[in-house]
């Protein structure tokens, strides 16, 4: 180990942290971290998922992963012919279940017709997650390098949970002797989604939140470790729902003329006619609604896939608004999650969202932070992007930086 490196290092990585709502009232030890460390706020992506950038140092367009790609056009079986007769709600529904019973059929809420144009790169993991999921996740999407295989598996050990509960469990299993600990708590993101109307409510997730913060913090003094408080993004309030499914069925255009993939704050697509590219996008484009974006101009936001393969065009929500319904919503899901999982229950009452992310990086909502909870160190320049988090954890282990991270390290001694 060189001089001045960190012999271990955590990192708590707590998604949809807003900075915004760590006021001193509700969440005094992280206020007071913050006047004690060094930190620096983080940009994420237009994107709900994060993990694959944090986890590898690249860019979304540098890693591939990015939801959903356009498949080439092939040949309908007369099998697919007569599934797609059926009503979605009997192809979804049967999608959603085996799905849920076997893994086999990503993206169930989308019908089949649709589905199959579609190649899905998504990084999710329900319920609890270790180092060997995580690596058959990455490998899944054909990525091979990331933190893990910079450091080695034996130095380095990944734990997930999205269930609130869990911060005794994760707790117990911290201090493990390895040189990096990652522990993503996903619980507040879930939380921040289905109970952010509330204010008074979710201001008392983040104090429990903040206490165990604060044990995780003496956690690591007392085992040696430098603790690193990571936060890839913040949630804004919904206050609008945008139909825009049956905003384009008004419109004089076939089904079949354009493929849609369509989030609750994007709704992506890929036209197959030029009367389709002309009438959409000049709809979309007088819409009050969001923000129409090429793919050549998502470049400006660090998104710079060279084609549309991903999507042509992006109809980016205005924060605080989301498209409902969208391609996740389906009953059986909202049944499903709403029953299984106390943290999505009000699902069951009311399937929209109160809280959402992913919207252009330019809004508040988008923006993180990380704390490096050791004195030897401080922060270059201002503001950093998640692709700079992988080589700064390799920076404060005093380890190489390997040519594959994209990012720079924002933290020195």
């Amino acid at each position: 180990m060189k001089t001045g490196a960190v012999n271990k290092l955590l990192m708590l990585y707590i998604p949809g942290m807003d900075v915004r709502w760590l006021a001193t009232d509700h969440t005094p030890y992280i206020a007071s971290l913050f006047e004690t460390f060094p930190h620096t706020t983080t940009t994420s992506y237009p994107s709900v998922e994060q993990l694959s950038t944090v986890i590898t140092g690249m860019r979304p367009h540098e890693h591939g992963i990015w939801l959903a790609k356009l498949r080439p056009r092939s040949r309908v079986t007369p099998a697919q012919r007569l599934v797609d007769v059926l009503p979605d709600i009997v192809t979804t529904t049967a999608q959603c279940a085996a799905h849920r019973i076997a893994k086999c059929c990503p993206m169930g809420t989308i019908p089949p017709r649709r589905r199959r144009k579609l190649h899905f790169e998504k990084m999710k993991f329900y319920g609890r997650a270790n180092t060997e999921t995580l690596l058959d996740e990455l490998a899944s999407h054909g990525v091979q390098d990331s933190l893990l295989s910079a450091l080695g598996t034996d130095r380095c050990h990944y734990t997930f949970t999205d269930r609130f509960a869990d911060r005794e469990w994760l707790l117990r299993g911290m201090g493990r002797g390895c040189r990096l600990e990652i522990v993503q708590f996903h619980a507040l993101d879930i939380l921040g989604h289905f109970y952010l109307e509330t204010p008074e409510e979710f201001h008392a997730y983040y104090s429990e939140v903040d206490e165990f913060v604060r044990r995780v913090h003496e956690k690591c003094q007392a085992n040696g470790m430098t603790m690193v408080l990571l936060s890839d993004h913040g949630q804004e309030r919904v206050t609008r729902f945008i139909d825009l499914k049956g905003a384009l069925r008004a419109l004089e255009v076939a089904e079949d003329d354009y493929t849609i993939f369509m989030e609750s704050m994007k709704a992506r697509f890929w036209f197959h006619t030029d009367k389709a590219r002309q009438v959409v996008t000049a709809f979309l484009s007088r819409s009050e609604d969001g923000t129409l974006v090429s793919y050549q101009e998502m470049h400006r936001h660090h998104v710079e896939f060279p084609n549309a393969d991903f999507g042509e065009v992006y109809f980016m929500a205005h924060p605080g608004a989301v498209f409902f319904p969208d391609d996740f919503f389906h009953p059986v899901v909202n049944l499903y999650f709403g029953l299984k999982e106390w943290e999505k229950r009000r699902r069951l009452r009311n399937p929209r969202l109160r809280g959402q992310h992913g919207y252009l990086p330019i809004y508040p909502s988008e923006q993180g932070f990380m704390a490096v909870l050791n004195r030897q160190f401080m922060v270059e320049g201002r503001g950093m992007e998640l692709r700079d988090v992988a080589p700064s954890l390799l920076e404060l282990l005093a380890e190489p930086i390997p040519p594959f991270m994209k990012g720079t390290s924002r933290f020195h001694r």
